[in-house]
């Protein structure tokens, strides 16, 4: 490139407040390791500069759709773990990502399983709920009432046709002060 022009190109994926995931001189797109979150509208902006005026050209817009086993998303490892207090009821929450919609669902802790949709006892297991992302929902369980004895790692566990994931969150029950 000489000093008169010289290009950039921008992908931006534009579904996702025009979030740029790649500045280059390559005309293509490449990500790997791709997770739903890759997923959405995407155009190519190149810039070139003439005489020190720039240019700009925005291609049309192409959809990027991700298919394949549910992903549990793992966000900061604090978000791993609940605390509350015996007697209170705590809720643990999940995001999971997945295209086809899960088909299974279920948390799970030391030898009880609990299908979203259930309840048993104090504990209930809501059914999934659509998340503002496309093709990720909320999967929730609720404790009530809870004693010592629920401290412990709960565990999702979902399953689509492509595939399935498991992660745990950790929680943590304090005893009340007498006061």
């Amino acid at each position: 490139m000489n000093s008169h022009a010289s290009a950039v190109q921008q992908f931006g994926n534009i579904s996702h407040g025009s979030k740029y995931v790649e500045r280059g001189h390559e005309p293509r797109l490449v990500i790997d390791n791709v997770t739903y979150d890759y997923q959405g509208e995407y155009e190519c902006r190149a810039a070139n500069y003439i005489n020190g005026q720039e240019r700009v050209a925005i291609s049309e817009s192409v959809s990027l759709q991700v298919v394949g086993a549910p992903q549990i998303l793992r966000l900061h490892p604090s978000m791993h773990t609940v605390l509350t207090r015996r007697g209170d009821a705590a809720t643990l929450t999940f995001i999971v990502c997945a295209d086809p919609r899960p088909q299974r669902v279920a948390w799970e802790w030391g030898s009880l399983r609990l299908d979203a949709g259930s309840a048993t006892d104090r504990f209930r297991a809501d059914d999934l709920l659509q998340d503002t992302r496309e093709d990720c929902y909320l999967s929730t369980l609720h404790i009530h009432h809870t004693n010592e004895h629920d401290a412990r790692p709960y565990y999702l566990v979902v399953e689509n046709e492509r595939g399935s994931d498991r992660h745990a969150i950790q929680l943590n029950v304090e005893a009340r002060m007498i006061k």
